[in-house]
C-alpha cells in the first residue's frame, strides 16, 4: 500500500474571475469576530471541501452555490483535523484598469511565486512567510472551522467583505496527518458580475484526504496438508462504505490476493466475501468491519465468523478452513468376532502413489509418497481404528497385512469421508480363515493309510527277525 504523502504543488487557479463592475466603496470585514456593517459589501461563503484525487475533481468557482460537486464532498474537520483560512486584500498587487488579460497574467504569477514543491509543511510555510513578507497583501482575517461563528455547515462565513478590490483566501493551517494536498489559493475581484450588495458569494476550496490502499489475501487450510495454510485465488469480495454503498468489488489473483485503494483514514469499510470457487471449504462468507488510518494501517472493528481475520499493517488477512471429517473401522472375522493384527493404509480414490500420513492419533496429518518411510500403517485394539481429519472426499482403505491365519483383503475398501460420516455406525471389515488341508478330507485319509502301512511294515520285519534268531 502507498500513501500518497509527497505534495506537489500545482499552478492552477480556480478562482471566479469575473467582468468587473465599477470599483467603489471602502474595505471593509476583518476578523471572525464583530464586523462593522457596510452598505456595499457581499458575504462570503467559503465552502471547505474533501476530495481522493484533487487533479481530477475540479471545481470551478463562479460565485454560485454549486449543485453538482462531482467527485467531491463536505470537508469533516472532526474526522481529518480542523484547518483554517485567512483572507489578504490584495489590491496593491494589481495597477487601476487592468484588462482581463492582464490580471491573468498577474494572478499566475503571483500564485507561481507563493508556491513550492516538497512536502505539506514546507508548502505552507513558503506560502506564509511569502504573505507575511509582502507588504501589499494585508490580512484582514483568519477564520477557523473549530470556531463555531467561523464554520458551520461545511463552510466558512466571511461576512460583510467590501464589494470592491482584489481578494486572496489562502489555507493558512492543516491538519498534516490526514491532508497530503491543502486548497490552492483564490484570488479575484469584486464585484463579481451579477452579484450585488448584500449578496452571498459562493467559493469552494478543497483539501486532497490522504488515502489509504490495503490489501487483501485470502487463506486456506491446504487440502494436501491442512496444518498448513496457502493463499486461495478466485474468491470474490465486495467492499461497502459506512452508509451501505458498494464501493469496490474484486476477485483474489493466483496468490491469493486483491487491492483495494482510496480509502479515507477515519472511515468505516466493511468487506465481504461472496463467494469461494474453490472447493472443499466450509460456506462461511467472512465479513470484516476495519478503519484505515492515516498511516495507511487497518483496524479491525469486528469480524464474523469471529477470528477468521486479522490485520497487519496495510494487509487484512482472511482465512477459510476445510471441510474435515472422520470414519471408524472394525476389523472382524466372517462370524462377526472382532479381530486384531490387521494393519492398513489409506489413498485418495483413483490415486494409489499417495498414502496418508497420520499422526500418533490417527488424525490426518498429509499425503506421501507410497514408499515414504513417512507412510502411516494403521492397527487398532480388538481391530477397531478412527481415522480422523480427512478433507471431504472419496478414499480407499489398502489392508497391508491381514491378521494370523486369514486371508488378506483382495481389494481395497471405499469409503467417503462427509458430514455424516463421523455419525454412522463402525465400518465392518470381515475376513476369511485360510483354507488348510488339516482341516479334513483326502489329505487325511491319505496320511492315516501311509501311517497304518508303515506300522504294519514295521511289525512285519520285528516278528520275522525275532524267529530267526530263536533257531
Amino acid at each position: 500500500m502507498q500513501i500518497k504523502k509527497l505534495w506537489k504543488r500545482v499552478g492552477t487557479l480556480a478562482a471566479a474571475a469575473m467582468l468587473m463592475a465599477p470599483l467603489g466603496g471602502s474595505l471593509a470585514g476583518g476578523q471572525s469576530s464583530a464586523k462593522a456593517e457596510t452598505t456595499d459589501s457581499v458575504n462570503i461563503k467559503l465552502h471547505k471541501m474533501e476530495t481522493s484525487d484533487a487533479s481530477t475533481d475540479t471545481i470551478t468557482n463562479t460565485g454560485d452555490e454549486l449543485s453538482d460537486l462531482g467527485g467531491n464532498s463536505v470537508y469533516n474537520p472532526e474526522k481529518y483535523g480542523h484547518v483554517k483560512f485567512t483572507l489578504y486584500e490584495v489590491s496593491g498587487w494589481f495597477k487601476a484598469n487592468m484588462t482581463n488579460a492582464e490580471f491573468v497574467a498577474e494572478r499566475d504569477r503571483r500564485i507561481a511565486a507563493m508556491s513550492t514543491t516538497g512536502d505539506l509543511q514546507t508548502a505552507l510555510d513558503h506560502q506564509n512567510d511569502y504573505l507575511e513578507d509582502d507588504k501589499d497583501a494585508i490580512s484582514i482575517g483568519t477564520y477557523d472551522s473549530a470556531n463555531a461563528e467561523d464554520f458551520s455547515n461545511g463552510q466558512f462565513n466571511i461576512d460583510n467583505v467590501s464589494n470592491s478590490g482584489y481578494y486572496l483566501i489562502v489555507e493558512s493551517e492543516v491538519a498534516e496527518n490526514n491532508v497530503n494536498k491543502f486548497s490552492v489559493p483564490l484570488l479575484f475581484r469584486l464585484p463579481l458580475a451579477g452579484k450585488t450588495a448584500g449578496s452571498d458569494v459562493h467559493l469552494y476550496a478543497k483539501n486532497q484526504i490522504q488515502t489509504a490502499d490495503p490489501s487483501v489475501i485470502k487463506e486456506g487450510q491446504d487440502i494436501n496438508e491442512p496444518g498448513k495454510d496457502i493463499n486461495l485465488p478466485n474468491v470474490d469480495f465486495t467492499l461497502k462504505d459506512s452508509a451501505g454503498n458498494e464501493i469496490d468489488s474484486g476477485t483474489t489473483n493466483s496468490e491469493g490476493k486483491i487491492n483495494f485503494s482510496a480509502l479515507k483514514p477515519g472511515d468505516t469499510y466493511t468487506l465481504t466475501e461472496t463467494a469461494n470457487k474453490n472447493a472443499g471449504y466450509e460456506n462461511s462468507m467472512v465479513t470484516v468491519e476495519f478503519k484505515v488510518d492515516a498511516d495507511g494501517n487497518v483496524e479491525i472493528i469486528s469480524t464474523s465468523p469471529e477470528g477468521d481475520a486479522a490485520a497487519s499493517g496495510s494487509v487484512i488477512t482472511i482465512k477459510n478452513y476445510l471441510l474435515l471429517g472422520s470414519k471408524t473401522f472394525q476389523k472382524t472375522d466372517e462370524s462377526g468376532r472382532n479381530l486384531a493384527g490387521a494393519e492398513f493404509q489409506i489413498e485418495k480414490s483413483g490415486d494409489s502413489s499417495m498414502v496418508a500420513h497420520l499422526d500418533a492419533s490417527n488424525k490426518f496429518f498429509k499425503w506421501v509418497a507410497k514408499d515414504s518411510n513417512e507412510a502411516t500403517t494403521i492397527t487398532g485394539t480388538d481391530g477397531e481404528f478412527t481415522v480422523s481429519g480427512l478433507p471431504y472426499g472419496e478414499y480407499d482403505l489398502i489392508e497391508t497385512k491381514a491378521p494370523d491365519g486369514y486371508s488378506k483383503l483382495a481389494e481395497p475398501r471405499a469409503f467417503t469421508i462427509n458430514a455424516s460420516s463421523a455419525g454412522l455406525t463402525e465400518d465392518k471389515i470381515p475376513n476369511k480363515k485360510y483354507d488348510l488341508p488339516i482341516t479334513g478330507g483326502m489329505g487325511l485319509l491319505l496320511f492315516i493309510l501311509a501311517g497304518l502301512a508303515l506300522m504294519g511294515t514295521s511289525t512285519y520285519l520285528y516278528r520275522r527277525n525275532k524267529k530267526q534268531a530263536s533257531k
